[in-house]
């Protein structure tokens, strides 16, 4: 995120946090639709989707070996490769509410998630694969349109309105499950899309605003820790839900 800061330059970084954000939930998209698609009518379910990850991680890197770079001159000796994290002092305070904004969305989607195979499954017996790659598909173009269409929209409305609507969004989850309803899935994952792509970009967009420059892949790094970690405890939780004996 800091390389994509600095190569689109300006003192402005909502428009990095725009690109990044959207192009993050635009591949999970793209990447669960294929997946789904290849496991449903392709050979080789459980082989061929990874052969194509690997193919289009390769083309990845080949793009990313000819993308400038954003150092005039980078020195080899002072290259790190562990992993760093930072949370200034400076900025502790305005860090906060972004990082509870992004551990709830991707909370919200990892709910979501780790609930909807089950939900079409076992209650809308709907056991198609390409099914549930394209809800996700779904959810991912609706966080990404959300996201370019509401850019103008202050950070601090944006990842309130992201709050707000996580209670309902995760009650929508709910009522599909009781209802069976494929609207209704369809509707809650909308509503899940617009809580995440609200608070998403809202919340990055702080984060590359308070960062000190210096330290900027640091304290994204953090966010993005407090994000994921939102990410897994659903879908561990439901996880072992599911194992418990009845």
């Amino acid at each position: 995120m800091q390389w994509l800061a600095e190569l689109v330059g300006g003192a402005d970084k909502g428009r990095a946090a725009i690109i990044g954000t959207s192009t993050n939930f635009l591949g999970l998209g793209v990447a669960a639709l294929l997946s789904g698609l290849l496991a449903q009518y392709a050979p080789w379910p459980l082989q061929l989707s990874f052969v194509v990850y690997l193919v289009v991680a390769c083309a990845a890197a080949a793009l990313i070996w000819f993308t400038p770079e954003t150092v005039q001159h980078p020195d080899p000796g002072q290259i790190e490769i562990h992993p760093k994290l930072a949370w200034p002092r400076k900025v502790q305070a305005q860090f906060v509410a972004p990082a509870i904004t992004g551990f709830g969305l991707m909370a919200l989607v990892g709910f979501y998630a780790s609930l909807m195979p089950a939900i079409l499954a076992h209650d809308l017996r709907i056991e198609n694969r390409a099914a549930a790659g394209a809800l996700l598909f779904e959810l991912a173009i609706v966080v990404a349109v959300v996201i370019v269409a509401m850019q103008t929209l202050a950070s601090r409305t944006s990842m309130l309105w992201s709050l707000a609507l996580m209670i309902p969004a995760a009650g929508a989850i709910v009522i599909a499950q009781v209802s069976a309803s494929a609207w209704v899935m369809l509707a809650a994952a909308t509503v899940v899309a617009i809580s995440a792509g609200l608070g998403y970009r809202g919340s990055l967009q702080v984060v590359n605003q308070i960062a000190p420059d210096d330290e900027r892949a640091a304290v994204v790094s953090t966010y993005f820790v407090c994000c994921f970690i939102g990410n897994a405890l659903p879908v561990i939780g439901v996880g072992r839900c599911r194992a418990l004996p009845i």
